[in-house]
């Protein structure tokens, strides 16, 4: 695991340093941020905690070809909770099918390691994709499939599923994206099949963004596994929601808030909820 990780990181850092000697400043595609909330404020588990990022994306080939790649560090400023790393890999490669129709392959690779313990607690999930665009007079819509391939997952097996997804962006900034997810191993009792959906809204106009984020599980996911297993960080159970607000103070400087309300529906379950404030700088 670790030698696949300095591996992926090694070649994200190469194609950088590569590239940015020929782009201006504000060309660099280099993104920070920084996060801090706290989980479960309102009840006798909360921790404060921290979400450090770093993310590098830029097009190549005269868009042709997207790259990506993305460090965090999350920690909770609580004795016994564990620090976690996670890295993300993304290329992909855009093909013009019309004057306004784009077909992206995309492949990703999601990782996470658990700073502070031995053994299991690592993730792995690798996700080749497609994407169809079609831009038209009042905005954008896609279709996106990805096909996540869990080789490690906290000790579980590997497995294996299918996420689809559907999205519309307006030409004035308002759009709407609905997704579901599908498990074809049967990983625990009678878990396989249709897993969970999520739909987000959102509202982009410079300099102000606003979404509200939902997240519905199908299966009941009482025993603590998260709705959408490919996702190394979703870990909660029940139903999501989950509101941001952005405002972008310059082009290089942004503020946000957010507010997460979770374990919804769950029997004799209390609603967690984790807000967090955070900052936002790109280059």
């Amino acid at each position: 695991m670790k030698k696949f990780l300095v591996f992926f990181l090694v070649l994200t850092l190469t194609v950088w340093f590569a590239t940015a000697e020929e782009m201006e400043r504000d060309e660099i595609g280099l993104t920070i941020s920084l996060e801090f909330g706290i989980d479960e404020v309102n009840t006798s588990d909360k921790y404060p905690y921290s979400w450090l990022s770093v993310r590098y994306e830029t097009e190549l080939l005269d868009g042709a070809l997207d790259i990506g790649a993305e460090i965090a560090h999350d920690m909770g400023f609580v004795d016994g909770l564990p620090q976690g790393l996670y890295f993300d890999l993304m290329a992909g490669i855009n093909i013009d099918v019309g004057e306004s129709s784009t077909l992206s392959i995309i492949l990703e690779n999601e990782n996470y390691v658990d700073l502070d313990a031995d053994g299991d607690k690592v993730a792995g999930v690798f996700k080749p994709g497609l994407m169809f665009n079609q831009s038209f007079d009042g905005g954008d819509i896609y279709f996106k499939l990805d096909s996540p391939i869990a080789y490690l997952f906290y000790g579980i097996d590997p497995f294996f599923g299918l996420d689809i997804t559907a999205g519309w962006e307006s030409a004035f900034g308002l759009g709407i994206e609905v997704s579901g997810h599908i498990l074809f191993n049967n990983l625990y009792d009678d878990e396989k099949g249709f897993t969970g959906v999520g739909f987000t809204t959102f509202f982009d106009a410079e300099p102000i963004y606003a979404e509200v984020a939902v997240t519905i599980p199908i299966k009941d996911l009482s025993d603590g596994s998260p709705y959408y297993y490919f996702d190394v960080a979703a870990m909660d159970i029940g139903i999501c929601i989950t509101p941001l607000f952005s405002f972008a103070i310059s082009p290089l400087f942004q503020i946000y808030a957010s507010c997460q309300f979770g374990g919804i529906g769950v029997d004799g379950g209390d609603i967690s909820i984790t807000p967090a404030i955070g900052i936002i700088l790109s280059f």
